[in-house]
């Protein structure tokens, strides 16, 4: 069976590989110039060129064989290789008459001559020689560390086992100190190939002045052999470590403050004033001017507010709002007086926030302890969030009930059993091993209930290339495949994309 092309083929210039051209007993009929063919009954190779059927070989045939065997001359443009004389004869269309002869060659007495291609139209035989320039009987040059190379003025050839003579060994120093520069050296001797210089001794006092921020990041645990860390910095990140005067301070408990009604996810865009050292700090809005809302919330008058976010760390903390704002007058808010002084704003302070679309029902804690207000950062960090569920990427949150998100055209469905892969748009596939050594045709079931599908077949051993057969879409769910060799057990892996 032969697969029909309906188009032509383009290789782009890549090789057509194992390919046999068609084997006929006779000429096709209707051929297209350009078409060819092998003729199994003269053994010969023919070409259409328009008008009739052209035999390649007799166009431009060599032959091979005992000078003896040679066929008969007649057929001009023949060329015939006699292997028992070596010797090319040509076919003038009467003999067979010899393209060159034999030559002479001219002995070869000295070295550095140039080459050259000659003139000679004769053959030179296999088995000649050009002879060699004679040996030197003079000793060779001793070597020198240093010393410099010279292309010689010699034009006799040196013997397979002359020999130089070398430099002496020489001592090695010892190496006793880091940091030591390179040097060339002056000496004429020479190393010997296991030499070694020593190293200096590798102590703690060979390390006392590198910095251990200079050193890699641990990859495993670091046993401090009961040994402490001293002056470590107050922590301000969560993955930061603690002192033991921040622990302490921790111990103590919580300060428990009022809870917030809300809480900033942003920094606000207003005007801090420090009052009196933190009493009656307010922060002004600098922006459009417009009623406060945070985080979907809109308080009233006198709200607590936990400001958490401000790129000036110091003007965050504890605030209650005391203008409203409007369309014509801007939003204020002043610290609580619970956190307007620095006696009151210390590690441990807590607050929770009650309402919000992001922070509802969150505990925030103070990590650090201030000095001066309005200049020490005042940082909060989550400590809890009771009662908040998050919906993540592809769940929606509706009160307490998660539900799936399906996209639409994403390629999915949702039911109440789950999501399950919509058909309509979703690629499936099926694979299966194809070939059993006998049959040439093989039903594939592949259940995608549809016949608008995509098969491939490959080589089921390395390096696992594709391979062309034919393919028929037989029902929705199973095609067949035809070979015209019946394929070996599993030779062949076949995939179906619907």
């Amino acid at each position: 069976m032969a697969r029909k092309f309906l188009v032509s083929i383009d290789l782009n210039k890549n090789e057509l590989q194992n390919a046999v051209i068609q084997n006929l007993g006779t000429a096709p009929a209707t051929p297209s110039a350009g078409q060819i063919y092998f003729n199994t009954g003269d053994g010969e190779l023919y070409y259409y060129d328009g008008s009739g059927w052209v035999s390649v070989l007799n166009e431009s045939e060599v032959i091979s064989g005992t000078f003896a065997a040679r066929p008969a001359a007649g057929v001009a443009g023949r060329l015939f290789f006699a292997t028992d004389q070596q010797i090319m004869y040509f076919d003038n269309g009467t003999t067979w008459a010899q393209v060159s002869d034999f030559g002479s060659v001219t002995a070869q007495t000295t070295y550095g001559a140039t080459s050259g291609n000659g003139s000679a139209n004769t053959y030179s035989r296999s088995d000649h020689t050009h002879g060699t320039p004679s040996l030197t009987n003079a000793t060779p040059q001793g070597l020198s560390v240093g010393g410099s190379g010279a292309v010689g003025t010699g034009t006799a050839p040196a013997r397979e086992d002359h020999a130089h003579g070398m430099p002496s060994f020489g001592n090695v120093v010892t190496e006793t100190s880091f940091g030591a520069a390179s040097a060339n050296g002056t000496s004429t001797s020479i190393a010997r190939a296991d030499h070694a210089h020593g190293t200096p001794t590798h102590d703690n006092a060979a390390h006392s002045a590198i910095n251990l921020s200079a050193l890699a990041v641990p990859l495993a645990d670091i046993n401090l052999n009961n040994n402490k860390i001293t002056n470590v910095a107050t922590p301000l990140n969560s993955t930061d470590a603690a002192n033991k005067q921040y622990v302490d301070d921790v111990a103590q408990g919580l300060h428990i403050h009022a809870a917030s009604l809300a809480g900033t996810t942003a920094n606000l865009n207003a005007t801090y004033d420090n009052g009196t050292s933190g009493v009656g700090a307010t922060l002004t809005n600098a922006g459009t001017q417009a009623a406060f809302s945070v985080d979907g919330v809109s308080p009233i008058i006198n709200s607590r507010i936990l400001v958490r976010l401000q790129t000036n760390t110091f003007e965050n903390g504890i605030y209650t709002l005391t203008t409203v704002g409007s369309i014509s007058t801007n939003w204020v808010l002043t610290r609580a007086t619970d956190f307007d002084t620095a006696a009151e704003i210390a590690g441990g302070d807590f607050t929770f926030v009650d309402t919000g679309s992001t922070l509802a029902n969150t505990g925030w804690v103070c990590t650090n302890d201030v000095t001066t207000v309005g200049t020490d950062p005042i940082v909060f960090e989550q400590f809890s969030g009771a009662g908040t569920y998050t919906a993540s990427n592809g769940v929606l949150l509706t009160g307490n009930n998660f539900t799936g998100v399906v996209v639409a055209s994403g390629g999915l469905t949702l039911g109440a059993s789950g999501f399950a892969l919509d058909t309509a748009i979703a690629v499936r596939k099926y694979a299966a091993d194809v070939g059993d050594g006998a049959a040439t045709s093989y039903t594939i079931t592949h259940s995608l209930n549809t016949k608008d599908v995509i098969v491939s077949v490959y080589d089921n051993s390395s390096p696992y290339a594709e391979v062309v057969c034919d393919v028929q879409h037989t029902s929705t769910s199973a095609i067949t495949l035809l070979f015209s060799v019946a394929p070996t057990s599993n030779q062949y892996r076949v995939v179906v994309h619907a």
